[in-house]
């Protein structure tokens, strides 16, 4: 019996050993795993409207799509921003001909992007750059823009002051990238 209880916890002693971490030599061998992994790149395609008409009444709602969104990094987010407005200097305006042959006008435009606040399009510092929308998989979002004569209602300036019978026209241009969440 004594004979038996030694061979078991020899045993047990070995299985002991044996499932600890070995150091290996040359001479004994040895073992060393190996993994590669290289994450797929991100992919998403972003989709935003060619012409979207202004309302001179209220806030104008512009939808930005993202599709094919795969791969996105848990930290990270696909940022869509306002690169440029059509004005000078990057500056947000529309701008309409003078059916009466005076001045051309100019009609600033605001920005509500993804942080809630209206920024004015006559300030290039404000608004380029801005975050308009942002995505971690496919979906819909939309960024506002109106007109900056609906916060000036009793504005008798010709430029705060939207001119019945001109043709107002202006663009702004995006930039998309994958940024980190904040």
């Amino acid at each position: 019996m004594k004979t038996s209880r030694r061979i078991a916890a020899v045993i047990a002693g070995a299985a002991l050993v044996c499932s600890m971490a070995v150091s290996a030599s040359a001479s004994d061998g040895g073992k060393t795993n190996f993994s590669l992994y290289v994450p797929n790149d991100p992919t998403y395609e972003i989709t935003v409207p060619a012409t979207v008409n202004i309302s001179a009444k209220e806030a104008t709602n512009i939808p930005i799509t993202a599709s094919n969104v795969d791969y996105i990094p848990a930290n990270k987010k696909v940022s869509v921003t306002l690169a440029n407005g059509c004005g000078v200097y990057g500056r947000l305006y529309l701008q309409a001909k003078n059916p009466n042959g005076g001045n051309d006008y100019l009609m600033t435009l605001d920005v509500k992007g993804t942080d809630g606040e209206w920024k004015t399009g006559a300030v290039e510092n404000q608004i380029k750059g801005m975050e308009l929308a942002s995505f971690t998989a496919n979906g819909s979002k939309d960024y506002q823009i109106k007109p900056c004569a609906l916060d000036y209602p009793g504005a008798t300036n010709q430029n705060l002051v939207i001119q019945k019978g001109a043709k107002y026209t202006g663009y702004v241009t995006y930039g998309v990238s994958l940024t980190d969440k904040a």
